[in-house]
């Protein structure tokens, strides 16, 4: 617990005066301009200490921090709070952003995909169908959702089985989910592989159809001289015939 919070939930208020900094800055809900500095803030709580009955932290935003956190905004404390709840945020559309992050130490951040963020940049090699085909797509349920909305995804578990690197883990080492993000890609490569089978499956197809249109033309010319034979076959036959009836008659 915070020093400055350890004083107000003792009542100690001359310890937490003590806490403040000279240049501390109390902003009031009713007054627009805020009140700078220890000998002016100090009055008003021990006023506020005074006036209000049962004077205590009703919720904590800020953090104790740590030596080297320059230029950072820290809100609770890890492991402290467990539920965050931030208005203003659902229902709101917003376009040209990135998706936010969150570590399992709290830290926020986007994942960037310009050239400029990455190295050893290299062409994915060709997926393996079989490993992918080893991930079963769930439907569910979570526990904590009253209303039972139907859910679909994978079980970090069993694709740890398969692609440990897609699973993401606390600070213990505990599995909590899958990185989803990262499947896009994979399946992108996958489809595109596909598609390069597809047309040099199709490629051969229309060369063995052009071998065998070729057959098939070398065929009908064969038959056609066959038939031109056939019928000069039948002509001389039937001058033979001819000759045969006039000797006949003689």
């Amino acid at each position: 617990m915070h020093p400055f919070r350890a004083a107000i939930e003792a009542q100690d208020m001359d310890s937490a005066v003590a806490l403040l900094s000279d240049e501390v800055v109390f902003s009031s809900p009713v007054v627009f301009k805020p009140y700078t500095g220890r000998d002016v803030v100090a009055p008003i709580l021990y006023a506020v200490f005074e006036v209000f009955e049962d004077f205590r932290y009703e919720r904590e935003i800020g953090a104790e921090g740590a030596p080297g956190d320059n230029n950072t905004i820290q809100i609770g404390a890890q492991g402290t709070q467990t539920t965050t709840s931030i208005a203003g945020i659902y229902g709101t559309q917003a376009t040209g952003g990135s998706a936010v992050y969150v570590t399992s130490t709290g830290q926020l951040g986007v994942q960037g995909s310009s050239e400029r963020f990455k190295t050893d940049i290299a062409s994915m090699p060709a997926m393996s169908s079989e490993k992918l085909q080893q991930l079963r797509p769930v439907t569910f349920h979570y526990k904590t959702d009253p209303q039972g909305v139907r859910q679909y995804g994978l079980i970090a578990e069993e694709v740890d089985k398969v692609y440990p690197e897609l699973v993401i883990r606390d600070d213990s080492g505990k599995i909590q989910g899958v990185r989803y993000e990262e499947l896009a890609p994979m399946l992108l490569k996958e489809v595109q592989d596909q598609a390069a089978e597809i047309g040099n499956l199709k490629q051969q197809q229309q060369t063995q159809l052009a071998v065998q249109s070729e057959h098939a033309a070398s065929q009908d010319a064969e038959i056609r001289d066959l038939k031109r034979l056939v019928v000069e076959m039948q002509a001389g036959l039937l001058k033979l015939q001819v000759k045969d009836q006039l000797l006949a008659q003689r």
